[in-house]
């Protein structure tokens, strides 16, 4: 039986529902839990764990925007106009002008986030925090081509909001993750794919008091294909334009709660989302007494292809149900601030800020790097 129609509607309306088209056993058990709040769709729309898929698809996205990141700053200070100092998000070949570019570089990233979306289609909001520890090894085979390779371990805590029948999650990512830049005259292209493993924790508050707790895994595959021409203003500064377009496919492995008064059997789900971005970025070349510096701001427009919501197939005692999951923004528009410092010839450290918002929707992520060139 498919409840997915009834839980979009509230109070009475949504008890007389359920019962009329449940079952007896059905019709006691949920049209009693819509006849305590007005927000029936909300409450049971937590069983659909929207939030949970979500925050792994903006794992892997924001995980391909930081090695975007790192490719920016590999494109090489000799060539051709197209691979010379442009907006990179870094200053390893522009600050060190008249060095001998490095071929190799590693790096350590720490990185930090913060996201919030509001009640939508009727189901409650969730609010969540993480973080994680990235390293990477890069090498430059010509002043056109460079391949890398990183390993991301990351973490984050989801809390539902608006919600009787609250639920609380945790999710944690082991990604692994190749990239590749090629350099043509007056342009690049950025390619990079990962493959991650993850684990999750959840708790369900139930009726009583109690709670309903359960442990599974899951896995996700994703790629992401970016380009961008720069533009110069004289000798430190540029403007490049570009684009991008994200793959992202995400397996999370059914379960059954423990604990709790009938416990719920929640079907494998497998989701997918494609995503664009339109944008550029705009970066300089300066100085803060001794210190060499390359300030970088942002700002991008992303349109999802597929935002809709992710369906759960649950089961019980009483009988089983669909629970379908809230939409996602279709749009959301987002902007990065920061800057890279030159240690030493060898060694340089970044730090940035990052914000992005859609409907109902808002992230912060802040993130520290070091690097190390040789």
């Amino acid at each position: 039986m498919q409840f997915t129609p009834l839980l979009r509607r509230a109070g009475w309306a949504g008890a007389v529902s359920l019962a009329l088209a449940a079952p007896p056993a059905h019709a006691i058990l949920f049209a009693g839990l819509c006849l305590l709040d007005e927000n029936c769709g909300a409450k049971l729309g937590s069983l659909s764990g929207t939030a949970i898929p979500q925050a792994a698809f903006n794992m892997q996205f924001d995980s391909f925007d930081r090695l975007g990141a790192r490719l920016d700053t590999l494109r090489m200070a000799q060539g051709s106009i197209g691979l010379r100092s442009y907006a990179r998000n870094d200053i390893d070949f522009g600050m060190a002008a008249g060095d001998a570019p490095a071929r190799h570089g590693v790096w350590v990233r720490a990185f930090g986030t913060r996201e919030s979306q509001d009640a939508r289609d009727n189901f409650g909001g969730y609010a969540s925090h993480g973080g994680g520890v990235a390293i990477g090894y890069d090498h430059a085979l010509t002043a056109a081509d460079t391949v890398g390779v990183s390993l991301t371990y990351s973490e984050s805590s989801i809390r539902y909001q608006q919600q009787w029948v609250g639920q609380n999650a945790n999710l944690r990512s082991v990604q692994g993750a190749a990239y590749a830049s090629h350099g043509f005259k007056y342009a690049y292209v950025d390619v990079m794919a990962g493959y991650s493993q993850q684990s999750y924790g959840i708790s369900r508050q139930i009726i009583g008091g109690d709670s309903a707790t359960a442990g599974f895994g899951g896995e996700q595959w994703g790629a992401r294909l970016d380009g961008g021409v720069p533009f110069h203003f004289g000798s430190n500064a540029a403007l490049v334009p570009q684009a991008r377009v994200d793959y992202s496919r995400l397996r999370q492995a059914g379960y059954t709660e423990n604990g709790g008064f009938a416990p719920l059997t929640v079907a494998e789900r497998r989701a997918e989302r494609w995503r664009t971005g339109l944008g550029a970025q705009f970066s300089f070349d300066t100085a803060l007494g001794a210190l060499k510096a390359e300030p970088y701001l942002n700002a991008f427009w992303n349109h999802d292809l597929r935002n809709t919501g992710i369906s759960s197939t649950v089961s019980s005692s009483f009988g089983s149900f669909v629970s379908q999951g809230q939409t996602v923004p279709r749009n959301t528009y987002s902007t990065g601030i920061g800057s890279t410092f030159q240690l030493s010839a060898q060694v340089f450290a970044q730090v940035g800020y990052d914000f992005e918002a859609g409907a109902g929707y808002k992230a912060h992520s802040v993130k520290a790097v070091l690097k190390y060139n040789f």
